[in-house]
């Protein structure tokens, strides 16, 4: 997969918006929200540069906007696209420094 940048990383032409090509892949992450304070498990369904498709391991609602650390050590500022039950789809609103841990 590509490396993304830490400028936005999702594309400014709307036929592309959800185009991306995604990659299937099961692996577990973390979306931190409310300053570091909360925190759930997921897997990542499958990933593209400009976002996922998650399983949440416990049915939460998160906020609009959270950071999904992955267990590779990168971490995105992400916004909800949509969810159902426990699969959600995010954006990658911008891409954090390496390493980035709350």
């Amino acid at each position: 997969m590509a490396s993304i940048s830490s400028k936005k990383v999702f594309s400014e032409n709307p036929t592309m918006s959800n185009r991306a090509r995604r990659s299937k892949r099961l692996t577990s992450a973390a979306l931190v929200f409310h300053d570091g304070k909360s925190s759930v498990e997921c897997n990542i369904l499958d990933i593209s540069e400009t976002g996922a498709r998650l399983h949440l391991l416990e049915t939460v609602w998160p906020p609009n906007e959270f950071i999904l650390e992955l267990m590779d050590g990168r971490a995105f500022l992400c916004e909800t696209v949509r969810q159902e039950a426990t699969i959600i789809g995010v954006a990658f609103l911008e891409a954090l420094p390496e390493r980035y841990l709350h």
